[in-house]
């Protein structure tokens, strides 16, 4: 089951479509799930909620025979990782690596990446997205704290909502050690909030257009268009998978 996550799914729909196509080829029976993995209520301590609603959701996949899921989110992966058991989670980045992923041209020159904080412990998914980067023939630039030594972006927690002097200090500090080098991330998140203060792309970006992306060009989403994005998504997920098994279920677990 692919489950791209909200951000990724509101700025990158096309990309979404793009991914859970390709999955397909060697995995025709994959399915997608759009939803929310509800961390941010788990951060914000509304662990009842937070139990209800992602518990509802593990347990309807469970029953449909789901036993792994391609998460594109990184904190979609923890979550599924600390509260998703029986169901196994990978990243679609380890799996991209297995994948005849879409020709273009190599691209040239020298690139760094950015970490995100809750993958700081996660070798293999580090050593995936390094991989998708030289598959498209760009070197990378190691910055001083990476991999398990990574910094925040200066979104995590919420933190340019109570204190937003905190989330700049952290982001202009990522910029400084990218040293004018594009940064490439696995996390929309992270790629909205640096890119206001340095050039960012999504590692998906770069697989399905790297010029374009490169050059500032990839067709990202911004809030509040985001959710029109998603709706529109939906829309499309349901005309193209029509013969398979829908759910959809109401904002507050067991409600009518």
């Amino acid at each position: 089951m692919f489950f791209p996550g909200c951000t990724f799914a509101g700025t990158r729909a096309e990309a979404v479509l793009a991914m859970h196509d390709l999955l397909r080829r060697s995995l025709p029976r994959v399915g997608i799930v759009l939803d929310c993995c509800t961390k941010p209520s788990h951060d914000l301590g509304r662990q009842a909620y937070f139990l209800a609603m992602f518990g509802e959701m593990k347990d309807f996949l469970v029953a449909q025979g789901v036993r792994t899921v391609l998460v594109a989110c990184p904190n979609c992966y923890k979550v599924f990782q600390s509260y998703g058991s029986p169901l196994q989670v990978r990243t679609i980045y380890e799996r991209l690596t297995e994948e005849a992923l879409p020709r273009q041209d190599l691209l040239r020159g020298t690139v760094t990446l950015h970490d995100p904080c809750v993958l700081r412990h996660e070798p293999a998914v580090q050593d995936a997205v390094r991989s998708l980067v030289h598959h498209v023939g760009l070197q990378v630039m190691e910055m001083p704290n990476s991999r398990e030594r990574t910094l925040c972006c200066g979104e995590g927690g919420g933190v340019g909502v109570v204190a937003p002097e905190l989330a700049r200090q952290w982001s202009v500090e990522r910029a400084r050690q990218a040293e004018k080098h594009p940064v490439v991330t696995s996390c929309a998140g992270c790629a909205a909030q640096l890119r206001r203060f340095m050039p960012t792309v999504h590692v998906v970006d770069l697989l399905l257009d790297g010029q374009r992306a490169l050059a500032g060009k990839a067709r990202v989403a911004r809030s509040p268009f985001t959710y029109w994005k998603r709706l529109r998504l939906k829309k499309a997920l349901k005309q193209r998978l029509s013969h398979t098994r829908l759910c959809e279920r109401p904002l507050q677990p067991g409600a009518q």
